[in-house]
């Protein structure tokens, strides 16, 4: 009787083991998910960014964006952004006297060293557009500004770093949800959230899309959406 007793207790620690087992390997991944792997390394955060921006290891001239980050001069948003509108990056990837075509398979390229992911037709479109009569870096500053670069980097995740975020002394320590998302003027029209609206994105007419449209570029972006913000030489809409 005390053996058998003893036996089925031994069968239950073993069920009761194992069910722990399976639960700790279904909450491991959700933890190490909720735990973005963060440095205090800005060198390594230099690092990363040429290799996926430039895709190249990094030169001398790179000491010096290490520097401005570590002195908390620089946000890695700021770096990311002067390695994306330097010389070597837009010759490279967006060079001039392209087509409209060439241009959208070139934006998509800036999807993946910005944003870290493949471009959806409309977005390309749109910003393959815009770049005909605003140039490279407006189109640069208009995925820096979106809704999804802030809620996926915010001023220090590393774009295709795998969720790499620095928070070196004046790094960033909160995940990108908490940063606080920037405001702007109708938004609930940005259906792709690319923080630009097209004029099919618009809901009302021509004439008061054109309104809104301060550069006559075809598009509303920047200042155009940015809450608060009033065209420099006034018009109808002021």
């Amino acid at each position: 009787m005390l053996f058998t007793i003893a036996v089925l207790t031994d069968r239950r620690l073993v069920m009761l083991s194992a069910v722990l087992f399976v639960g700790l390997l279904l909450v491991a991944p959700a933890a190490a998910a909720a735990q973005a792997p963060c440095t205090t390394d800005a060198r390594r955060v230099v690092d990363e960014i040429y290799r996926h921006m430039l895709e190249r290891a990094p030169d001398p001239e790179s000491a010096g964006h290490v520097e401005r980050l570590a002195s908390g001069r620089a946000t890695v948003r700021d770096v990311v952004r002067a390695v994306a509108i330097s010389p070597e990056h837009t010759r490279r990837f967006f060079p001039p006297g392209q087509g409209l075509t060439e241009r959208e398979q070139a934006v998509g390229t800036l999807y993946r060293h910005l944003l870290g992911r493949q471009p959806d037709p409309g977005g390309a479109r749109a910003y393959a557009e815009l770049s005909v009569t605003g140039g490279v870096s407006t189109v640069i500053d208009a995925m820096f500004a979106s809704r999804e670069y802030q809620s996926a980097f915010g001023d220090y995740g590393v774009p295709g770093s795998g969720g790499l975020r620095y928070c070196g002394p004046h790094g960033a320590q909160s995940p990108p949800a908490a940063v606080r998302q920037p405001e702007i003027r109708f938004r609930a029209m940005d259906r792709n959230r690319d923080g630009v609206i097209a004029f099919r994105e618009w809901q009302g007419s021509l004439e008061s899309f054109r309104v809104h449209d301060w550069n006559r570029d075809g598009l509303l972006s920047g200042d155009e959406v940015r809450a608060g913000a009033r065209r420099r030489d006034g018009g109808l809409e002021d």
